[in-house]
This record gives structure tokens, C-alpha cells and sequence, in this order.
């Protein structure tokens, strides 16, 4: 019974021996490794910030593995500070910040100087190079910052190295790789563009009984623009509803009409003349250049002098206000 026992420990003590062999560990090898980021651009549309994509490229040649296996690429950014995009010659410039895609395709903050985690590539045991990308993201540009039409452009710089997977990129432990540097463009389009902030309406007042106007009636209105600064822009109103052409605007009440007139600060008739669809300058119009905050434009009404007036009542009419740019 005793030998019985000692044999069935002799047993379980091989069976132990046998559970803990080590496996065998897998491992690989990366020559010469290049990073590239190349140039990359947006624009500004209707004043709405653009989000500019951008692709580090990466490149390890040879590259060998015992077996199959994944890599972690680690990336940081350099640099430092707030990032801004800046236009030539001048002191404008257009604040951003800068997102990357994390290997579950969500896009998220990257502060410089730190690792992140940005693509997990497979290395097949029959590999002989490693090629990769990892996707960075330009955004949160200024609404409608007060600078001027013109391109904004910067410099982005960082670094990314190779390591086992499974390390969380802490800089150090698991490194395949030393740091690869990278640096690459970023341009930006703030063109030009225009919105209308307000209008106000040209009142007359009340005019007195019937018969004709004695001495002209004046009315004072406004058009107010807020466009990109150093945007040429001109602004045109409409005929209204009863025009006689050539002369005239009509305001309402029912069948009667009374005529009215929109002049500009100089005395000249406001209208569309010369305006063709997007043409800035036509003579007709009030042009100027945008400031990057709203600029009120006064609308002058006048009933002239003389004027035969109609039925009592309200009197009303609508005048299209178009702004090309």
C-alpha cells in the first residue's frame, strides 16, 4: 500500500512537470523604418470649418516573423501649445485642434508629447516588409473666426515607433522600433462669404387725410451684412410687387398703390441694375468690403413731393434683398 502511494505521487509530480513547459515565444524583426505625412488641405465652405484628413504612412523593410503576429504602431505629436494654422505675411490665424482614429475607428484627442495607440497591424510569418497607415483628423477649426480671406497653413511634426502588441504604447517596454520622426503640411481655404444679420423695415408714418403729399415723406430703413473680412460684396434690392418699370416702386392696400422710391446714401435709386446672378459691383447696388462684423447699410424711402394719395388704409410692400459675393 505504501509503494502504491508513492508511486501515484511520483505521478502527479510528472504530470506537473509536464503543464508547466513554457511555449515557445514568438518574435520579430524590423529593418530600416520610414514615417511620411503627407501634404494635406481643406476649405472652409458657407463659412462651415472643414475636417481635413491626413495619413501617416509607414514603412518597415525587411521585416520577419518567427510566426504570426500583431504589432502596435504608437504615435505622438510634437510641438506643443495651442495649434494654429496661419496666413502668409500676415498675424491671422485660425485655431484647430488634432484628432486620431483609435483602432475601433473612433476619432480622439492626441496631446503632444504622449503615445497613443493608433492601428494594430498583423505580421504574417512569411512577411518580408510591414506597411501601414494611421489616420490623423484636422478639426475643430473656428466657426467664423475674424480673420481674413486667404489660405492658413502649418506644420505638423511627430514621431511613431513599433512595438509587441499588448504593451499600451507607455513608451518603453515592448519596442520593436526607436522613434521615426515625421512631419508634414496642413493648408486651409477661408474664402470669401457673405450672410445677411438683419433688415429693418423703411416706415413712412402716418400721412395726413387725402389729396396730394405736401413736401416729401422720409422713411429710413437697413440691411445689415456681416461678411469675411477682405470679402468683396454688393448689395441689391428688389423691385417689389408693382415696380413701374423704369420708375417707381408701388406699395399696396388692397387695388390702390402708392408710390414710394429706396435710395442709397448718395441719392441714387437702389435697385438690381447690373445684377446678374452672382456679380459683385453692378450699378444699382451698395458694394463695400467685408470687415468680419456686421455693417449696417441705410435704406433712404422717400414719397416725393406731391404725390396723389389713394384710399386711407395700410399701404405695405416686399423687397427682395440679395447680397453676391
Amino acid at each position: 500500500m505504501r509503494l502504491l502511494n508513492v508511486l501515484a505521487g511520483l505521478c502527479l509530480f510528472g504530470a506537473m512537470l509536464l503543464g508547466a513547459a513554457p511555449a515557445a515565444a514568438q518574435t520579430a524583426t524590423l529593418g530600416t523604418c520610414s514615417a511620411t505625412l503627407p501634404a494635406s488641405d481643406g476649405s472652409y465652405v458657407d463659412a462651415t470649418p472643414p475636417q481635413v484628413g491626413m495619413q501617416v504612412q509607414i514603412s518597415c523593410s525587411p521585416a520577419a516573423s518567427s510566426d504570426a503576429q500583431t504589432i502596435d504602431v504608437c504615435m505622438k505629436l510634437t510641438g506643443g501649445g495651442s495649434r494654429q494654422a496661419v496666413r502668409s505675411g500676415t498675424s491671422d490665424a485660425i485655431g484647430y485642434t488634432v484628432t486620431y482614429r483609435d483602432n475601433g475607428g473612433a476619432f480622439d484627442a492626441i496631446a503632444d508629447g504622449s503615445y497613443v495607440l493608433t492601428t494594430i497591424v498583423a505580421l504574417s510569418a512569411t512577411a518580408t516588409s510591414l506597411d501601414t497607415s494611421s489616420t490623423l483628423r484636422a478639426d475643430h477649426f473656428a466657426t467664423q473666426p475674424q480673420v481674413g480671406v486667404g489660405t492658413y497653413a502649418d506644420q505638423l511634426a511627430g514621431a511613431i515607433y513599433l512595438a509587441t502588441d499588448g504593451h499600451g504604447c507607455d513608451g518603453s517596454t515592448g519596442r520593436l522600433t526607436s522613434d521615426v520622426a515625421f512631419t508634414g503640411a496642413l493648408s486651409v481655404v477661408y474664402g470669401p462669404y457673405c450672410s445677411i444679420a438683419s433688415t429693418s423695415t423703411v416706415a413712412f408714418g402716418t400721412l395726413p387725410g387725402t389729396g396730394r403729399v405736401a413736401g416729401d415723406v422720409a422713411g429710413l430703413g437697413g440691411v445689415s451684412v456681416d461678411c469675411v473680412r477682405g470679402t468683396a460684396y454688393t448689395i441689391y434690392l428688389g423691385d417689389g410687387a408693382h415696380r413701374i418699370a423704369g420708375g417707381n416702386r408701388q406699395m399696396a392696400n388692397g387695388d390702390a398703390l402708392l408710390p414710394y422710391q429706396l435710395y442709397k446714401d448718395d441719392g441714387t435709386v437702389w435697385d438690381e441694375t447690373g445684377m446678374d446672378t452672382g456679380i459683385v459691383g453692378g450699378a444699382g447696388g451698395v458694394s463695400a468690403t467685408g470687415t468680419g462684423n456686421a455693417v449696417l447699410a441705410s435704406v433712404h424711402g422717400k414719397i416725393d413731393d406731391g404725390t396723389l394719395l389713394p384710399a386711407t388704409g395700410s399701404y405695405a410692400d416686399t423687397v427682395r434683398v440679395t447680397v453676391a459675393y
